[in-house]
């Protein structure tokens, strides 16, 4: 299949801690989109430092499971935000990227952890990899936040 010539992004701005009902409003007002994304840890809260270990979660749980159901039922990709993922002891700061049938093509952690005025260079590992992820409407890549101070 070729790819497109042009495509349509949507943006999806949630305030922080927003629920999956809220999310899945707001996603499905970008249907139409091949591509939606959605912001940094928008599930917990960038500034509740507290509520990191909490919150976080393994990859293939209830955040991923939402963003892939939403990515079927609008068929579109999905660049979900960011979430806290536990992994092996440690947490990261992790964008998952899905198809429009919901599979998870790929991650991202976020590399560069800030360290002022924020405890996330304490709390969370820096990932390792950039992400790239190729697709019948283009090649993506992801940075979180401060990443995009160091290309």
């Amino acid at each position: 299949m070729g790819r497109k010539e042009r495509i349509e992004v949507a943006l999806v701005q949630l305030r922080a801690k927003a629920p999956f009902d809220r999310a899945a409003a707001l996603i499905e007002r970008a249907r139409g989109a091949d591509l939606v994304i959605l912001p940094e840890l928008w599930r917990v809260g960038y500034l509740d430092f507290s509520a990191w270990e909490d919150e976080s979660e393994p990859l293939h749980g209830e955040t991923v499971a939402f963003l892939a159901a939403e990515a079927r039922r609008i068929g579109a990709y999905v660049l979900g935000g960011s979430f806290i993922e536990a992994a092996g002891g440690r947490r990261y700061n992790t964008a998952p990227f899905l198809d429009p049938a919901g599979n998870l093509l790929g991650v991202y952690r976020k590399r560069n952890l800030l360290s002022y005025r924020s405890q996330e260079h304490a709390l969370l590992t820096p990932g390792d990899a950039p992400l790239v992820v190729r697709t019948e409407i283009g090649t993506f890549g992801a940075a979180i936040c401060y990443d995009l101070r160091f290309p």
